[in-house]
């Protein structure tokens, strides 16, 4: 389960979803364990690896569930928490050394990185 609402949740596995088909799924909500009809709205391939495929799919609930916060604790798994679709922005102040309000180019925050990671290295080998 990566994301929930009371209308529909966006799932991910390794089971291939068909857009247009119905399943039942059993939803943990405040309330108990809930038996949900669904119907696959989309589904797409989210990542490949050499040995297994990871599928993404859409569900719309025939029937809107309760899903408010404490009533169903969306679990935060190795696939919620990564992201694979993409680069992230960089952080506005990137290139600001802590502590300090002076501002880097990018060749200096390049060096400035590299010094800091050997640094790190030559901690983890003592």
């Amino acid at each position: 389960m990566v994301d929930i609402s009371s209308m529909g949740a966006l799932v991910e596995g390794s089971t291939r979803l068909l857009p247009g088909t119905n399943a039942d799924v059993h939803v943990v909500t405040r309330h108990g364990r809930v038996l949900a009809r669904v119907r696959v709205v989309r589904a797409w391939v989210w990542r490949l690896e050499p040995d297994a495929v990871r599928y993404r799919g859409a569900l719309s609930f025939d029937t809107a569930l309760d899903t408010e916060a404490g009533g169903y604790p969306v679990p935060v798994g190795a696939s919620a928490a990564r992201s694979d679709g993409g680069r992230l922005y960089p952080d506005r102040d990137a290139g600001r050394i802590a502590g300090t309000e002076h501002q880097l180019d990018t060749k200096q925050f390049r060096a400035y990185l590299q010094m800091a990671s050997s640094l790190v290295a030559d901690d983890d080998s003592r």
